[in-house]
């Protein structure tokens, strides 16, 4: 038996977390068997059925510093 699974992870090599649609087998308890193959440079945060639709991730809204100047930098780096 089979399952299409959604994996949402970090890969060894990025910041961004990413998502990846796939079938699965199921094994005879009900869990999904992901290979090791497709854990390999991955770090997995969560495994979901079916395929989903990711609208927004972690970091894909931030808003850029059109009007901040070097000084402004600065001193968020002091605040931090």
């Amino acid at each position: 038996m089979q399952k299409i699974i959604t994996v949402i992870y970090y890969s060894d090599t990025s910041l961004e977390l990413e998502a990846q649609c796939q079938t699965f087998d199921i094994s005879k308890n009900g869990r999904v068997v992901i290979p090791d193959s497709f854990k390999q440079g991955k770090s997995i945060i969560a495994v979901c059925e079916g395929n989903i639709n990711t609208l927004n991730k972690m970091g894909d809204r931030v808003t850029p510093f059109t009007h901040a100047s070097v000084n402004d930098f600065t001193a968020i780096s002091l605040l931090l």
